[in-house]
């Protein structure tokens, strides 16, 4: 009987050896009380400067709900990562700040970052890096359908 391919399993599994070498990567770059997401976090938002990025914008970019989002940022607020600051055009819109001390840290790990990145599709065509991506955004587009 052939074995079936289990698409969920091989994702997970590249999913984890990508977290513990990234975290291996950047142990000596980061303080100990950032977390991968939190990293990420801060990724999106430096390289997004000069355009304001709000919690919503951190909610659609990683696919996590609002309290979840809401909890990392507190978080990061409360460790000096970012400030949150209200927009002249609407008091009650915070936008998101990273610190000096969150830049120093995301100019200390963005670089092994990209090397793994770089690691994941280094044998790849730009054919098939872009094929990749076309599947991967179809994969979670299908997990965003209401299925039965």
């Amino acid at each position: 009987m052939a074995k079936i391919p289990v698409v969920g399993k091989e994702l997970r599994n590249i999913s984890n050896k990508m977290k513990r070498l990234v975290d291996e990567r950047t142990a000596n770059c980061k303080p100990a009380s950032l977390t991968g997401m939190q990293g990420w976090i801060m990724g999106y938002i430096a390289a997004n400067e000069g355009r304001d990025i709000f919690q919503k914008d951190v909610e659609k970019e990683f696919d996590i709900r609002r309290s979840t989002a809401s909890g990392i940022l507190q978080l990061m607020e409360t460790n000096g990562y970012l400030i949150k600051q209200p927009v002249l055009r609407d008091g009650r819109l915070k936008k998101l700040v990273l610190t000096a001390k969150a830049m120093e840290i995301h100019d200390r790990i963005s670089e092994q970052i990209l090397r793994t990145e770089n690691q994941l599709v280094w044998d790849f065509t730009e054919e098939e890096k872009a094929e990749l991506m076309r599947l991967l955004r179809k994969m979670s587009d299908n997990l965003d359908r209401n299925s039965v």
